[in-house]
Formats: structure tokens, C-alpha cells, sequence
């Protein structure tokens, strides 16, 4: 992606697509006269020739007014259409490695029900922007396959636009697990969170060390317990802390973690937490 190292110019795009999607004609015209602006401070930015372009279209179908100054407001819509198709075209051109643009030209595609093309542009910015995974655009993209009459596909992308990427839920199941020292329910909602993560072990993007974070708050639950050192529950996390500790250490470079590392890796301020930690990776069986 070509950026700019104008930062007024930078500023100046940020507040203009920061007030998308606009719900007001005074919204719409602040976010039009900064991307004017961030294009008059950086001929040479690019994105903005691709948000002006959609800014263009939103002012024919959902008839967002310029301000009475501007020479749009003369335009017939056609003109406007045109102007927007050509300035995206244009940034695509000049960027064809961004996303961004291609997206702003598939939006205009669907507005003018060019299907094969809008689809075309919408999977080009899909594939372009695989490691930024912008749920915005798969969301768009589908509401492009509804109107297409591609259904199944549609539900395919909002699901994954949907999910919730695992390392939030990661950091979420340590939150949890660290709120568990106070009350024993939030192991359960971290392991709830454990649970509901899309990768599992095998795969590749599969956050390993999460298990070693099961297999600690699977042994805290059996400690809580340790008055009924028979009962099948105790026995049952206690089986499970082992399942995971084999797990974690299943991979090459977890094989050899020790107490040490797991204190690195968690570098609590507070003793109280380090301990709960640590505990726990004593109890289920690191050394």
C-alpha cells in the first residue's frame, strides 16, 4: 500500500473516514472537504482518490448533499457516477497492491449492478487484505453476493466476518483465569473462551500456548476441590490439566518449558497474581 509521509495529510484522511459511515448531510461534507483536503496537501496519497470516489456514489444513492460551494452540487448524477467510477479506477491503477481500492471500485460496480465485475474486484480486495482480516470489507462483500443471488456464499463471509479472532479470545480467557484467584466461576468463562476458539491443535494458526493455560485453571479447579480427593470431578480436571500440559508440550518449541519460562511469560507487577500462576503450573505437572 502507498502511504504518505505528509502527516496533516494522514490527519486529514484518518477524520474523513472516521466519520463513515455518515449520518447527516454536515457529516457527509466535513468528511468530503478532508479527503480534498489530504489530496491537496499529498497528490501522490492514494486512498483518498478511493474514498472521495465513494463519497461520490453515497451522494447519488443515498443523496448526501455537498456543500452549495462545492461544483458537485452542479452535477448532474451521472456525472457524478462517472467521476467516481474514474477516480477509483484511477487509484487502483496507481495502487493496485492496496485493497482499499479495489474496494471503493467494487462498491461502485454493485451501486451500478455490474455484478461479474463488482464480485471480481470485491475477491481481489478479499485476497489482498488476508492479514488484515477487515470484517468491513467481507460484510460488504456479501451484501454484493446477496444482491448477485449468491446466498450460501453471503452466509459463508458474514460468519467469518463475524467470528471472533482467537488471540482476542485468548486474551480474554487469561483475564478471566486471572479473575478466578478472586472467585473459581471465571475459570469457567476462561475455558468457555478456550473452547470457542476457531483453530484447534494441528492447526497452524493454533495459539499452542493456551493449553498450557487450560491445563493450569483445569488444575486449580481439582486443588479447590482436594477435600474429596476420590471424587470422579477431581479426577476428571485432573486428567484434563494432563491432556493439556501433553498438548502444549506436544509442540517442538514448548517441549522443553520449565517453572522458568512460565514466569517469563507472564510477568505479573502484583506477587498474588505470579503465584496463582505459578501455582497452577506446579499442579499441573511443569517443572
Amino acid at each position: 500500500m502507498r502511504g504518505t509521509t505528509n502527516e496533516k495529510a494522514y490527519d486529514a484522511f484518518i477524520t474523513a473516514t472516521s466519520g463513515f459511515p455518515v449520518s447527516s448531510d454536515t457529516g457527509f461534507r466535513k468528511s468530503v472537504a478532508k479527503l480534498k483536503q489530504a489530496l491537496r496537501l499529498d497528490p501522490d496519497y492514494i486512498r483518498p482518490r478511493g474514498w472521495l470516489a465513494y463519497a461520490y456514489l453515497l451522494s447519488v444513492t443515498e443523496g448526501w448533499k455537498f456543500k452549495s460551494s462545492d461544483a458537485e452540487t452542479k452535477w448532474s448524477e451521472d456525472k457524478r457516477l462517472k467521476t467516481a467510477e474514474a477516480l477509483a479506477k484511477e487509484a487502483v491503477d496507481l495502487d493496485e497492491g492496496d485493497y482499499d481500492t479495489h474496494w471503493a471500485l467494487a462498491n461502485i460496480y454493485v451501486n451500478t449492478k455490474r455484478w461479474k465485475p463488482a464480485i471480481k474486484e470485491f475477491e481481489r480486495a478479499v485476497y489482498l487484505c488476508k492479514n488484515d482480516n477487515n470484517p468491513n470489507l467481507l460484510v460488504e462483500m456479501a451484501d454484493a453476493l446477496v444482491h448477485d443471488g449468491q446466498h450460501n456464499r453471503a452466509l459463508r463471509l458474514v460468519h467469518k466476518a463475524r467470528r471472533i479472532p482467537d488471540w482476542h479470545r485468548w486474551v480474554m480467557a487469561w483475564t478471566y483465569f486471572a479473575k478466578g484467584r478472586q472467585d473459581a466461576i471465571y475459570y469457567d468463562f476462561s475455558l468457555e473462551e478456550i473452547r470457542a476458539m476457531h483453530w484447534h491443535p494441528g492447526d497452524d494458526s493454533y495459539i499452542a500456548d493456551v493449553k498450557l493455560l487450560e491445563a493450569v485453571i483445569c488444575a486449580h479447579k481439582a486443588n479447590r476441590l482436594k477435600g474429596a480427593k476420590q471424587s470422579p470431578i477431581v479426577k476428571q480436571e485432573r486428567a484434563k490439566a494432563a491432556t493439556a500440559l501433553k498438548h502444549f508440550k506436544a509442540r517442538k518449541e514448548f517441549k522443553k518449558w520449565t517453572l522458568k519460562q512460565a514466569e517469563k511469560f507472564a510477568p505479573f507487577r502484583l506477587a498474588a497474581d505470579k503465584k496463582h500462576w505459578l501455582d497452577g503450573c506446579k499442579m499441573a505437572g511443569l517443572r
